[in-house]
């Protein structure tokens, strides 16, 4: 009876992959080849949760993980599933179900700065070839595309990008609503000569932000950004509204925000509205996590904002994370005897699936229209209902 189990679970992962074009044990880079056979009962049982788990247990390997996931998003094995075969929709509706929890900032924003520093391009207080400490995805822009992707170049054009959408000006005051390491706030104080005020919960980012921006005006508040008070003529949220209640960002956004201000908002996104992701990521990486549409954010302006401007640039993502894939692998010895034993061991494996996975959730792929990508929006807000505004890209 065991082994029938066994059996009729391969052959529905094997039915399930096919239509993205993967095969198990099979010869192409994307495929999955399996060592332990707990793998199928293991996905079949869990879903996605048990996909990466088993991963992390090393139950299967795969030549090319940003590929596997390139294929499991273009193909929209969900859609495929529903449409074709009703009996694999719970399964896949499981694959993709959530959980959720409150332990974002110790499970992952205060693993420890050394991490970051390796993975996002150098520490800016030790060398001047660095990427701002940037967590968040980078704008390659209008470079050439056959150009090879360098992260600094791509984060500064990030960074320069959103202050000209800002259109910020010296001397003005401006909010930053989750401020990470605080590589925005520096650029944009050195570069426009704004005055920077910061709300942050995570312990080791404000005390790494503090030392760095010691001697600029920028003034970091250990607070929850809900907490946020005073008047600003600009405001500025990059990556946070992935990671809270989006009605609750706006109103304290449009609070604090001067009649002829603007509000940036720089998030990952979904095309479809759903408040679920992926089960995996929300119990490894970021629990508690969302990706809004475009449909959920707009509802959230409703009765507060006024979008001047959407800018849909998600395709830079996926050259992002692979280059902080890069940097992780190549900088692991370095890593190994802090982090090894993390996660019982699996850190290594854990964190490599996180970043690739993403990124093939992010790459552009013209195989299948019906491909459901991760997306990166930014928005340019006001109050106005109405206010010239130049556009930038």
């Amino acid at each position: 009876m065991l082994l029938l189990r066994k059996s009729r679970n391969k052959d529905i992962l094997s039915e399930i992959f096919s239509h993205a074009r993967i095969k198990i044990n099979g010869d192409n880079p994307w495929d999955i080849n399996v060592h332990n056979q707990r793998f199928y009962d293991r996905v079949i049982s869990n879903g996605s949760l048990g996909l990466g788990e088993s991963y992390m247990d090393g139950d299967w390997d795969c030549n090319s993980l940003d590929q596997l996931f390139d294929k499991i998003t273009t193909y929209n094995l969900r859609a495929h599933a529903k449409e074709n075969y009703p009996l694999l929709n719970l399964l896949i509706r499981k694959i993709l179900s959530n959980i959720n929890s409150d332990k974002l900032m110790d499970l992952h924003y205060d693993l420890g700065n050394d991490l970051y520093i390796e993975m996002l391009g150098g520490n800016p207080m030790e060398t001047e070839n660095h990427a701002f400490m940037q967590y968040t995805c980078s704008y390659k822009g209008n470079e050439e595309n056959n150009k090879k992707f360098n992260l600094r170049n791509s984060q500064i054009n990030k960074l320069e990008l959103i202050c000209k959408k800002a259109d910020l000006r010296r001397g003005m005051k401006l909010l930053e609503l989750g401020s990470g390491f605080g590589g925005f706030a520096n650029y944009a104080s050195r570069n426009y000569g704004v005055e920077v005020t910061c709300y942050n919960i995570s312990k080791q980012q404000i005390e790494f932000s503090r030392e760095w921006n010691n001697n600029l005006p920028i003034k970091i508040i250990n607070k929850d950004y809900r907490l946020a008070e005073g008047k600003f003529d600009r405001i500025i949220s990059i990556g946070l509204a992935e990671h809270v209640n989006l009605k609750e960002l706006m109103e304290i956004a449009h609070s604090c925000l001067s009649e002829n201000g603007l509000f940036i908002l720089h998030n990952i996104g979904k095309i479809k509205s759903e408040n679920f992701t992926n089960p995996w990521i929300t119990k490894y990486i970021f629990p508690g996590g969302n990706l809004p549409s475009i449909s959920q954010l707009s509802k959230a302006t409703e009765g507060l904002f006024t979008i001047l401007d959407l800018h849909n640039f998600g395709q830079d993502y996926d050259p992002t994370l692979m280059a902080w894939n890069e940097n992780f692998q190549s900088s692991w010895p370095r890593l190994e005897k802090k982090y090894n034993q993390k996660v019982k061991g699996k850190f290594k494996r854990m964190w490599e699936y996180y970043l690739l996975s993403c990124a093939g959730a992010f790459r552009v792929s013209e195989e299948n229209p019906k491909a459901v990508k991760n997306q990166l929006f930014q928005l340019v807000l006001s109050k106005a209902p109405l206010k010239k505004y130049i556009f930038v890209r």
